[in-house]
């Protein structure tokens, strides 16, 4: 019908995409926050962090996934916001747009752009999330936060990257 139903004010712009997963809208701001909201628009839960959020979160096994500009990748639980673990990068991970690449251990894509969807479900220590950064590294860590390697690139990776027959992609 185009009416509004309801709207949410956070502290600042968001420039990321809402991700929907079962009964939670999760959403980065330029206040340094991310937030759970439920369907109807009610706050769950604000976790924050100390830079901006302008990327697209990325959820998997009840676990929210999301880089800030204070030049951490994060994990918090989707059911409370509590810290599970952040990643220290040596720059600021890229969020200008796209969301962090999940996949499992046979680098199957876990996380579909296209829907912001999670695909299939696997055991949290067999993932990894790939992204790329300011110090123009890509890098691969586990699900629980361990680095797996990272690669030196000739500069920038300004989006995140693809996954396509177990080869990863990156602009």
């Amino acid at each position: 019908t185009g009416n509004l139903i309801w709207k949410f004010l956070t502290g600042g712009e968001i420039n990321s995409s809402p991700v929907v997963v079962k009964d939670r809208i999760f959403i980065g701001s330029l206040d340094n926050c991310l937030y759970a909201l439920t369907k109807n628009g009610e706050l769950i839960w604000k976790f924050r962090t100390g830079g901006e959020l302008s990327n697209t979160p990325a959820v998997c096994n009840n676990s929210v996934y999301f880089g800030s500009q204070d030049g951490k990748f994060y994990c918090v639980s989707a059911d409370d916001g509590r810290l599970i673990w952040k990643f220290n990068t040596t720059a600021l991970p890229i969020g200008s747009k796209g969301s962090p690449l999940i996949t499992n251990s046979n680098l199957e894509t876990l996380f579909d752009f296209s829907t912001r969807s999670l695909e299939k479900s696997p055991k949290a220590e067999s993932g990894f999330i790939y992204f790329g950064c300011w110090d123009n590294n890509i890098y691969a860590i586990s699900l629980d936060g361990n680095l797996r390697w990272k690669f030196l690139t000739g500069g920038t990776c300004a989006l995140y990257g693809a996954m396509n027959n177990k080869k990863l992609y990156f602009p």
